[in-house]
């Protein structure tokens, strides 16, 4: 896998916002973009949680690189035409 990519929002939404009229004295809600966490980063933090959840040892940098490894081989997996066979990135 040559280009990283983030996956795109995990959990995208627009949650509330509150403008205030101080003229008026009132609040009007508005709505505002908001992506959150990329895909890349939720399946990271998720493979995180399994690891630390196992007696597999490692620093934690280590634990940190694979879980990116592992989030980088599921967004790929998600690109690939069920089947197709495709290479293991290496660790870096």
């Amino acid at each position: 896998m040559s280009k990283t990519t983030d996956g795109g929002p995990a959990f995208p939404s627009r949650p509330p916002l509150v403008s205030m009229n101080v003229e008026a004295n009132t609040f009007d809600l508005v709505r505002g973009d908001f992506d959150g966490m990329s895909l890349r980063d939720w399946f990271a933090g998720q493979a995180i949680c399994g690891r630390l959840a196992t007696d597999i040892q490692g620093s934690y940098r280590d634990m940190a690189a694979d879980a990116y490894l592992i989030a980088d081989l599921m967004l790929a997996a998600r690109e690939r035409p069920k089947g197709e066979a495709w290479p293991i990135p290496k660790r870096k």
